[in-house]
């Protein structure tokens, strides 16, 4: 009894350690967040922009800089920084 109460903790141990990998590992980009990044690499600082998120209302505002994971634009209607990830 107590050899397979060792192997249950065992066998718990190991799956939870490869669920935990697996769940650390970044999720594949989408077709269309490579789209926006392709369109955002092309822009320049200042550039007016128009951002179209799905479920919400359009933002218009100023580019301002672009990273792996998103960009950063000024909104004008917010009068602040707002930062978006792919």
């Amino acid at each position: 009894m107590c050899d397979f109460g060792r192997t249950l903790i065992v066998c718990i141990l190991i799956t939870g350690m490869t669920l935990t990998s697996v769940a650390q590992h970044a999720p594949a980009t989408s077709k269309t967040a490579t789209a926006v990044k392709e369109k955002v690499e092309g822009l320049t600082a200042q550039a007016h922009i128009t951002v179209i998120r799905t479920g919400a209302p359009e933002e218009f505002g100023d580019f301002i800089s672009h990273s792996q994971d998103g960009f950063t634009f000024y909104d004008v209607d917010q009068k602040q920084d707002v930062t978006l990830r792919y």
